[in-house]
């Protein structure tokens, strides 16, 4: 299915069998050379994920939805708030909690919110 915007409104090119009052999630690419990452937010994204022990893989993935979270909240630039929204959820598949925490029940969420927060924000 295939959507466009006509008059300011989401205007799907094929007729569908949805019901009124479905939600359809948009789907939008962003353009890296649009979204504007400061040296400062990349430096902040590469201290939490050496603590953390993440591949730089991981690194990127963090940055791409950070922009994508800035272009969906209208900026063409990741602030660090951008970079914290979205990290848990990048992250929670990737990071092993360290043995002596996963004995103290620390979910990797929790263990990612912990260095998140004890990082320098820039």
């Amino acid at each position: 299915m295939r959507a466009r915007v006509k008059n300011g409104k989401w205007v799907f090119d094929d007729p569908t069998d949805l019901p009124e009052g479905t939600e359809v999630e948009i789907v939008v690419r962003v353009n890296p050379n649009a979204t504007y990452v400061d040296p400062k937010v990349r430096e902040y994204v590469h201290a939490f994920i050496t603590a953390l022990g993440a591949t730089a893989q991981s690194e990127q993935d963090v940055v791409d939805s950070a922009m994508a979270y800035a272009v969906r909240a209208g900026r063409k630039y990741v602030i660090p708030a951008d970079v914290k929204g979205v990290a848990v959820d990048v992250l929670r598949e990737r990071v092993i909690v360290p043995a002596q925490a996963s004995v103290r029940g620390v979910r990797a969420e929790d263990f990612i919110a912990d260095v998140l927060n004890r990082t320098e924000t820039p």
